[in-house]
Parts: structure tokens; sequence; C-alpha cells
């Protein structure tokens, strides 16, 4: 018997090495990993289609040519093609992985823009993806997502990270209270002097519209073009 015999036939009666060899037999049977590119993006194309509703253009969200009339914003995301496609015990990626991974993408974009864009709807309009190799010579896997409003509301613009307000400035000084002041006449030349001053504010407050006034909301322009069409 050589000495390969000898140590195998040692190998198989030790129970602990025995274990051990069963165990990682066990881990190797599961669900198949993907390893070709094609099944990545049919996958990604089965998953990004359940995201897109069919009423846009019965709900006047789109032009005639299928163009948005709505504001729109791009989100992306890219995936290594080397992390998906990798083969190993803890590497690589199943098909339900993956289809949650596509699915957690898509509820990240639609979290950033609710928290920017929170007076938003935001419903996935279409998708694209494809293959990129980057400068570092990385091949990625890259989906580029256009999101609509369903409720075509306003951009909500940030100055120094906090929202910013959009007001109007108009004046609430009456003619009447500028006339009255005009002809407000007194024996104290302090006190005449004081009205003076307070009537010279208020008339530069009635040039300048100087009272702060919350500007209307405006027309939805989606419901504009719907009644326009």
């Amino acid at each position: 018997m050589s000495l390969i015999e000898i140590f195998q036939n040692t190998q198989s009666q030790d129970p602990q090495i025995s274990a051990r060899r069963r165990k990682v037999q066990q881990a190797d049977v599961g669900p198949p990993k993907l390893g070709r590119v094609e099944q990545f993006e049919d996958i990604l194309d089965a998953e990004m289609q359940k995201t897109i509703r069919s009423d846009y253009g019965t709900r006047g969200l789109l032009k005639k040519d299928g163009t948005p009339r709505v504001r729109t914003r791009l989100m992306d995301a890219n995936f290594p093609l080397e992390n998906l496609t990798r083969s190993g015990e803890h590497q690589g990626c199943t098909e339900k992985t993956w289809r949650s991974m596509i699915r957690a993408t898509v509820s990240g974009f639609r979290y950033t823009l609710n928290n920017s864009q929170g007076n938003g709807e935001w419903q996935v309009l279409q998708y694209d993806h494809q293959v990129i190799a980057g400068l570092d010579g990385v091949e990625r896997l890259f989906l580029i997502v256009q999101f609509l409003d369903m409720n075509d509301g306003e951009d909500i613009k940030y100055r120094n990270g906090v929202e910013a307000i959009n007001l109007e400035v108009k004046s609430t000084v009456s003619d009447e209270l500028v006339e009255a002041l005009a002809g407000f006449k007194s024996g104290d030349d302090q006190q005449s002097a004081l009205m003076t001053q307070l009537l010279q504010m208020l008339v530069d407050e009635k040039k300048a519209e100087a009272t702060v006034e919350a500007t209307p909301p405006k027309t939805s322009r989606a419901r504009r073009a719907k009644q326009t069409d």
C-alpha cells in the first residue's frame, strides 16, 4: 500500500476530518449562482419593468410624442461585474440576491428623491442599462433610471442646506395712514420731529413695497397642458 493510500485511509477514519468534509460539501449545495452578464441584464429588465406604471399617458403626464410634460429626475447606480460574477463559496450572486439588490436600489433612489423633493410622487418612467469599462479598467453594469413626479410639484430649492422659501414683497401701508400723518400738526417740536421721521419711514416703505406675503401656488403644468390639449 502506498503512502498516499495509507494517508487517505487515515483521513477517512478520522471523525473530525469527516465532519469537516461533510460541512464543506453541504455548503457547496445551494441555489446556482449567476455567471453570465446576460443573466444579470435579463433579470434587471424583468424587475425594472414591474416598476413602470401604464397610466402616465391617460393622466396627462406625457406629451403626444411620449416625452414627459412634468418634472423629472435621473438617478444612477453601478455594479462591478467582478463582484457579481466572481466564483467562490462566499462570492458571486444568486438570482434571489440579485433581484433583492435591484429592488433595494430603486427604493434607495425613491428615498433620496422624497428627502430632497418631498412634495412629489416619484415613479419610474423609463430606464436603461449598459456595461461600461471605467478608466480604472473595471467593467461595471450601469443602471440609469428616469423618475417623473405625478404631482408635478414645483422644485424645492435649497440655500446652504436649508429649504429656501419663495416670498413676494408687497406693501400693507394704506394711503389713508400716510395722508393722516402728513397732515398731523403739534406744538411740541420733539414730537413733530418724531412724527416726521415716522412719516418718512412709511413713505419709504410704501415706495419699496416692503411687507412680506407668501407667493400664491401656481397651477399644475400637467393640468394646464391637459386642459389645452
